[in-house]
């Protein structure tokens, strides 16, 4: 418990720091979500923050359910939402930024490095993509999904609908190195099954990746030093 708020310390993780915290995130309204983290980095001052989590992958690409996911770019798309002032209805359209993020060079090359590190010391190759991920703040139909993937991001190597790039959008501008470690739960490019996705099995692939990362030590080279940009 750090003011009041609910964050969970897991202690020194190799030679770093690690707290976990939920992110909570509201479809209906963006600016709350973005308020909520905003203020919890605020509290926490984090030198990096790994976003953990779940992704549609694409079969075509032979991608396996579990596989890691991990940004080196993010397309933000999202749902937005006016309300008639008169008539107080929604009315929803899509917007598509033009624009991707980038992930700080730094984080995207200690994790890339960690995985040679990992490699030699288990003498297994973790299943990780590297590359841009569609980012959504919400759930689309699969035809909707794959008609703006195709257009605006061919190259992506899967999608994310729990508003990442709202959130990593928000680390940015606090300067904050921000990185996306997200688990393949199921595949966007077959017919939606409930049953068959794998959210547990994927989530789990991430947090114990992501901790193995850390575990190798080194982390604070990840970090910006004083006077550095």
């Amino acid at each position: 418990m750090v003011e009041n708020k609910m964050f969970y310390d897991l202690g020194m993780v190799g030679d770093a720091r690690v707290f976990l915290m939920q992110a909570i995130f509201y479809p209906d309204d963006l600016e709350k979500s973005r308020a909520i983290f905003r203020e919890r980095l605020l509290i926490l001052s984090p030198a990096n923050v790994i976003m953990i989590g779940t992704a549609q992958g694409f079969k075509y690409k032979r991608q396996q359910i579990g596989d890691l996911l991990i940004s080196e770019q993010i397309l933000m798309y999202e749902t937005l939402r006016d309300v008639d002032k008169i008539s107080q209805e929604k009315e929803t359209y899509l917007y598509m930024h033009k624009y991707r993020l980038m992930v700080s060079p730094r984080l995207l090359s200690f994790f890339k490095n960690s995985i040679i590190l990992l490699v030699r010391k288990t003498k297994k190759q973790p299943s990780a993509n590297f590359g841009l991920i569609f980012s959504s703040n919400e759930a689309m139909d699969q035809q909707t999904t794959f008609h703006y993937v195709n257009k605006f991001a061919p190259d992506a190597v899967g999608i994310e609908i729990a508003a990442g790039s709202t959130l990593f959008s928000v680390a940015q501008r606090h300067h904050v190195d921000c990185i996306m470690v997200k688990g393949i739960s199921c595949y966007a490019d077959e017919p939606f099954d409930q049953d068959a996705m794998m959210p547990e099995i994927a989530c789990t692939n991430a947090a114990r990746f992501t901790l193995q990362v850390i575990e190798l030590g080194g982390f604070h080279a990840s970090i910006p030093q004083p006077g550095e940009q």
